[in-house]
């Protein structure tokens, strides 16, 4: 059975595939969840050297908790502060943390308390050790829709890692909530959505007037590219990526 402080996220597949497609695509950089970070805990030097063997650099970790239960709240800072050294350990400047758990029996206002002072003392535990935290808004979590997210915006000082596909499945506008919190922008995640995960483009999230709002920020933003279960050649879908991303970021110049 599961302790509370041994659950992390995890990627299946092998790393190593995943950095030499990722790296083969162009890329150079990457994100792990915290999950995969730990099985190298006891052995940094082989994920140091699968890094350097792909030229990658790992730009952030994604971490998550429950945040509204009092009872476990220190089990989980005991999982996310273990995160946080793995950020640290492998030289990743950002880590984001998802949370806000849903409860069976509804919503509470006390929930978006609860994890407003969660978030304020993981983006302290974060720059305590030289690290840009977010809090990344997921579909089926506390914080889903643009009013969620200003709700909680209200109540914490931590930055926002917008996710362009989520707000649209959430029946959101990123472009809007870009506007709304670009001085609280630091990292973000662009994947495409029109009822389900699509490649850069293909989908109903309007990239021109993402970018465009990001523009003047866009040397001080980490862009990173996320595939949610994409069919078909996946080196392919990643290399398409990258050039869609690559053409935004010329058009906006």
């Amino acid at each position: 059975m599961p302790s509370i402080k041994d659950l992390f996220y995890i990627s299946t597949g092998s790393d190593e595939d995943a950095m030499r497609d990722i790296s083969g695509a162009g890329f150079k950089c990457i994100e792990m969840f915290d999950g995969n970070l730990s099985k190298y805990r006891d052995d940094p030097d082989n994920f140091r050297d699968m890094l350097a063997k792909y030229d990658l650099k790992l730009i952030g970790v994604y971490t998550a908790a429950n945040f509204i239960f009092d009872e476990i709240i220190e089990e989980e800072f005991y999982k996310m502060t273990l995160a946080v050294e793995f950020a640290k350990m492998f030289g990743a400047p950002y880590i984001n943390v998802g949370g806000g758990a849903l409860r069976h029996d509804g919503i509470r206002d006390s929930d978006f308390d609860r994890l407003a002072r969660g978030l304020d003392r993981f983006d302290a535990l974060a720059r305590s050790n030289g690290l840009v935290a977010s809090f990344h808004h997921h579909l089926d979590s506390l914080i889903q829709t643009e009013e969620e997210i200003a709700r909680i915006m209200k109540l914490t000082g931590i930055n926002l890692c917008i996710d362009t596909a989520h707000i649209i499945a959430a029946g959101g506008d990123p472009v809007r909530v870009a506007k709304t919190y670009l001085d609280r922008l630091t990292y973000v995640h662009v994947k495409d959505y029109d009822d389900d995960f699509q490649i850069l483009g293909k989908g109903n999230v309007d990239f021109d007037g993402f970018f465009d709002v990001l523009a003047p920020r866009l040397d001080q933003l980490q862009v990173t590219v996320e595939a949610n279960d994409l069919p078909g050649d996946l080196l392919g879908l990643a290399k398409h990526n990258l050039t869609y991303v690559e053409q935004q970021f010329a058009r906006v110049g």
